[in-house]
């Protein structure tokens, strides 16, 4: 990330319309099709490995995927430090249950990633019996800041400065840093890839693939399809939000407060969550995981200057707790 970023940010973002950590790269019709960046024989793998042992160096083909696919020629690679390292081990530690047994089952590798857009990114490799793997990209700024500067810099890339006095804020406590809700969100993702908490992780799943129908037991009355919810959890301006720096802002902050009354009436547990059931699933799990399992807040707070003037707490919310019962998997 090339900002330097403080508790109040101002950002650009990015289009959600599909998956933005799981961004789909194009139509996949048959396995004869599927590009090097989705084919185990290309990647090397030892089961055996300690996830730790898994950060590595981003092979040159898996670095120009991800400089194409999001049309950066900045993303080199990078080596995490020692003391990042102690922090990577740490949070490794910190993941439910599941999200462990699967990561060291099918994760090939982490790698991290300089310059990248947003928190991070996972995506699927297919071996010769249909088997999935996973692989892990990360912002390695999500290291450098603690985890309630990363997530006001994410919530604050979601909305037009048209006011210089409102602000929005994401207090999640200083423990930990912005890498645990990358490192959350993302191996979500890799679970979903794995399990199908979710029907399908992208559309274009649905043809090489398990598919699991049109719901499964985490998106059933909530969603209709992967990226439009039951309509009784349709709101403005959901399906115009947009995070980090891809083609955005375009919702004001002057909205913002309306924008959360709406969201509290929903089943969702951020703006970022009701993009598509594969972020809701990411996104919840990792504020669960976050509040009831380590014990630290998360509140949206909105200020006009510096006076408080709106705070939400959305898992408290009777429609969020309600759907806690949908993620007892990853917790045995």
């Amino acid at each position: 990330m090339k900002k330097v970023i403080c508790t109040a940010l101002v950002i650009t973002s990015m289009i959600l319309q599909i998956p933005s950590c799981t961004r789909v790269t194009r139509d996949i019709h048959e396995s004869s099709h599927i590009m090097p960046i989705h084919r185990f024989k290309n990647y090397s793998y030892n089961p055996a490995s300690t996830l730790i042992s898994r950060i590595t160096v981003a092979p040159a083909f898996v670095l120009k995927h991800l400089r194409e696919l999001d049309s950066r020629d900045s993303y080199t690679s990078y080596t995490p430090g020692k003391s990042e390292i102690a922090i990577i081990r740490q949070y490794l530690n910190l993941l439910p249950e599941l999200t462990k047994t699967v990561l060291r089952e099918r994760l090939i590798a982490i790698y991290f990633i300089n310059n990248f857009h947003g928190s991070g990114l996972t995506d699927w490799v297919l071996d010769e019996t249909g088997t999935f793997y996973t692989f892990m990209v990360f912002n390695p700024e999500t290291l450098k800041y603690n985890i309630s500067q990363w997530l006001t810099y994410r919530e604050n890339s979601c909305f037009k400065k048209d006011s210089s006095d409102l602000s929005v804020s994401v207090d999640c406590g200083t423990r930990f840093s912005g890498f645990l809700y990358a490192l959350l969100h993302e191996s979500t993702h890799a679970v979903d890839y794995v399990k199908n908490i979710t029907p399908y992780v992208e559309e274009s799943l649905k043809r090489v693939g398990p598919y699991r129908g049109e719901s499964t037991r985490f998106t059933r009355g909530i969603w209709k399809e992967i990226n439009k919810p039951e309509i009784s959890y349709e709101f403005s301006p959901r399906k115009s939000l947009t995070f980090y720096e891809f083609k955005g802002p375009r919702t004001n902050i002057s909205e913002s407060i309306e924008t959360y009354r709406k969201l509290a009436k929903t089943p969702f547990v951020s703006l970022y969550g009701s993009i598509s059931w594969t972020e809701d699933i990411a996104e919840f799990v990792f504020f669960y995981h976050l509040t009831e399992k380590l014990r630290e807040s998360y509140r949206i707070d909105i200020r006009n200057r510096k006076r408080l003037i709106f705070s939400l707490e959305p898992m408290k919310s009777p429609l969020v707790i309600k759907r806690i019962p949908s993620i007892e998997d990853f917790y045995p």
